[in-house]
């Protein structure tokens, strides 16, 4: 592969990628769930597959520009002494715009993520209200024998994975910490 073509190539995925990155910043928008019920409802699983379908997305073009770099790589190695040093300011602009867009859709999965626990938080809360009602609806009142205090339960959480690749262990490590290790849960917790 010619090293012309490769930066067409990460030039034309970093086109793609911002504008994922441009159209995703309105679901990073907080909730604003309308009122409860139904409407609301159908309002958080629109929003958790709008969410769900941008995470696939931001995968697949981080993926993308990591092949797209790779190549770049491959195509500047296979050059000769001199054209290496000829194009290396170039591959180094090239190849750190690269970088800089990966590192951008790891933060916009990690913020998405947040959004995705957020919106299922809601739904569980939803649907805890809602059990809650039919359950008064169908037992008589006796308020002072029972607990007004419930905790509905959590949603699971999205544990990013390592692959083992050095480059993405700082933003791995920055998931890993912000969602699970600095969490103020029991340790025996967060091995689960």
């Amino acid at each position: 592969m010619s090293l012309q073509f490769a930066k067409a190539r990460i030039t034309k995925t970093r086109t793609s990628v911002e504008n994922i990155i441009d159209s995703t910043k309105g679901l990073l928008e907080p909730l604003r769930t309308p009122g409860a019920g139904e409407e609301a409802k159908e309002y958080l699983e629109r929003r958790l597959t709008f969410v769900r379908q941008r995470l696939r997305r931001l995968n697949l073009a981080k993926k993308n520009m990591e092949e797209a770099t790779e190549k770049l790589e491959a195509a500047f190695k296979e050059l000769d002494g001199d054209s290496q040093r000829k194009e290396e300011e170039s591959f180094n602009e090239y190849g750190g715009g690269a970088t800089d867009e990966v590192i951008r859709i790891e933060e916009l999965v990690g913020d998405l993520a947040e959004m995705e626990i957020q919106v299922l938080g809601e739904l569980q809360t939803l649907q805890t209200q809602e059990e809650q009602r039919e359950q008064q609806s169908h037992t008589p009142r006796r308020r002072s024998d029972q607990s007004q205090t419930s905790h509905p339960p959590l949603p699971s959480l999205q544990v990013p994975s390592f692959s083992g690749k050095t480059r993405e262990w700082e933003n791995f490590w920055q998931l890993f910490r912000y969602n699970i290790h600095d969490q103020p849960i029991p340790n025996v917790a967060k091995f689960n």
